[in-house]
């Protein structure tokens, strides 16, 4: 009986984690800010964003064009694909219209706590501090709080668009992965 009663206990609260993850990430707070930070996804062979990064990119841009910062970040090192995913970012925008002087990426990185490394050092290069961050909702909350540990000011302005968001079965698979990268966090890794 306290076996079940344990485990239902942990399952509700699992559940509830994820229900947070998935509230927190809808969460949007636009301002004036230094910057634009626009985090890593998957990027294709030929140098062009998958599905994800193109959402990033997408609101990365649109951001930019409504001027709430001069200049875009684009984070992401060398993934499996070969591309580099900051600066397949830096293409996308580029090729759309956004001068190179709003242009910034670092391609080292290939977590999320290295994207805010990496980041946090191209700002502070440039006295720059408060940013908004693009990202999937449900990889928003977390976001903020590794932004916060480089000591960054950081404000959410996740992307509805991309593939985790529009359908039910990857969200869930998504937000699943992302409770157990908090626990990760957690634990200091």
């Amino acid at each position: 009986m306290k076996l079940r009663l344990s485990i239902g206990l942990f399952l509700w609260l699992w559940l509830s984690f994820m229900g947070w993850i998935t509230w927190a990430g809808m969460r949007t707070e636009l301002r004036k800010v230094d910057c634009i930070v626009v985090l890593g996804a998957r990027s294709l062979a030929d140098g062009t964003p998958g599905p994800s990064l193109e959402a990033r990119c997408q609101r990365g841009v649109q951001l930019w064009r409504e001027k709430w910062a001069p200049v875009l970040v684009f984070t992401g090192g060398r993934g499996a694909s070969g591309s580099v995913e900051g600066e397949v970012g830096v293409r996308f925008a580029r090729a759309r219209g956004v001068p190179d002087r709003a242009l910034y990426y670092e391609g080292s990185s290939h977590t999320t706590k290295e994207n805010f490394l990496y980041a946090s050092q191209v700002m502070r290069d440039r006295g720059w501090r408060t940013c908004l961050v693009v990202t999937d909702p449900f990889h928003e909350a977390r976001s903020l709080a590794l932004a916060d540990d480089f000591g960054l000011e950081a404000y959410p302005a996740p992307t509805f668009a991309g593939p985790s968001w529009r359908r039910w079965g990857t969200w869930g698979f998504y937000t699943l992965r992302e409770s157990a990268s908090w626990a990760k966090y957690w634990l200091g890794g």
